[in-house]
């Protein structure tokens, strides 16, 4: 039986084909790999993006209460409401719970009184 020879331009062709195969594959895998890290810095981005709004909102709010704390007559009803002060001469009035015992005696509600 006669061999057949295969020809150099066919081998080379098969090769070059080969190669550029092998290349193409490689260049996949290498844009694969970056769309992973682009999508991870995405995601990254986003929520640094949204611990900076949030931080912007907290900054917004504290702002606003410093101007609040300036302001001579918002420290007053503070101190009025939180510490129960009183100015010179007033007297704190503070109403007593349904439930509290008013000197020592407690009136049954369904006792009649007369």
């Amino acid at each position: 039986m006669a061999k057949k020879k295969v020809s150099n331009t066919k081998r080379r062709f098969r090769i070059g084909n080969v190669i550029v195969f092998a290349f193409i594959c490689f260049l996949l895998v290498q844009f694969g790999q970056q769309y992973v890290k682009y999508y991870d810095l995405k995601q990254e981005a986003q929520q640094y993006q949204q611990i900076k709004d949030q931080q912007l909102a907290k900054n917004e709010a504290l702002k606003k209460e410093k101007e609040l704390l300036s302001d001579t007559s918002y420290i007053e009803s503070v101190a009025r409401e939180t510490l129960g002060l009183v100015k010179k001469g007033e007297v704190l009035v503070v109403p007593a719970k349904e439930d509290a015992q008013v000197g020592q005696s407690k009136v049954d509600a369904n006792k009649d009184i007369h």
